[in-house]
């Protein structure tokens, strides 16, 4: 069921209903229990809320991942990247140059 429930988050990942493509991610982690893809669809739904523009249901997915895990440390490159910083390289547009490549 977990596995259909992360296809179902896929399908309204491709449609950029991001927000829908969280919910089903974090339905699939909850499904999943103590599957070792539990963890995956937890950040999944993490990344999927931070592109909907709701950092706190964001951070809420990334702080229950499990310490150890490499999703984990990944989750805490987003939470450092979604925060405006003058460091940050930017395009002439304007854009923030994203200089880090996931780790999958």
């Amino acid at each position: 069921l977990a596995s259909a429930q992360a296809g179902l988050a896929a399908c309204n990942e491709e449609k950029k209903d991001f927000f829908a493509a969280g919910d089903w991610y974090l339905k699939a982690a909850n499904t999943a229990g103590d599957f070792s893809e539990a963890d995956n669809y937890r950040y999944l739904a993490g990344i999927c809320y931070k592109k909907a523009g709701n950092m706190e249901l964001a951070k809420e997915q990334f702080e229950l991942l499990g310490e150890e895990s490499q999703k984990a440390r990944e989750a805490e490159a987003q939470l450092l990247w979604s925060h405006e910083d003058p460091r940050i390289p930017r395009s002439p547009a304007g854009k923030r140059i994203h200089c880090l490549q996931s780790h999958r």
